[in-house]
């Protein structure tokens, strides 16, 4: 994701978040793991005849990524198994996980939109077809 305050800024995430401000030259880990981390989800599905192997059967990933057009550097993170924070930059000292309370578990942060006004506000879309879930979910966390 390219920054929307800086356009020689670039972002990539894996389970932590990566910068550059170089081309790509040089990469910088901003951020601790922002996933769940759990192990029991790092391993090909499918079976030992047919192992899926697109990438997206790998948990603990972060999936989603939005910088706030406010403020320079507060970044939203989101992930594959339903953990999501603010200000990712910092979240091992100051961040905020704002993972909603009624969010179901393994849920699948596909999308953040940060808002164009307020620092503290993203909108989240979540996918819970890989739980078989396809019901609606709304949820606002205050």
């Amino acid at each position: 994701m390219f920054s929307p305050n800086d356009p020689n800024i670039l972002y990539h995430a894996g389970e932590r978040l990566f910068k550059t401000s170089d081309g790509g030259m040089h990469w910088e880990a901003i951020s601790p793991d922002l996933t769940r981390n759990d192990k029991s989800k790092q391993f090909p599905s499918g079976g030992e005849i047919t192992i899926d192997d697109t990438g997206t059967e790998y948990y603990d990933t972060i999936f989603a990524l939005a910088e706030s057009s406010v403020k320079a550097g507060v970044i939203w993170a989101g992930s594959d198994d339903g953990s999501a924070a603010r200000d990712a930059r910092t979240a091992a000292r100051t961040g905020t996980n704002v993972t909603p309370k009624d969010l179901p578990e393994w849920s699948r942060i596909s999308g953040i939109d940060a808002s164009p006004f307020d620092t503290s506000t993203a909108y989240v879309a979540v996918d819970r077809r890989q739980n078989d879930d396809v019901k609606t979910i709304l949820l606002q966390d205050q």
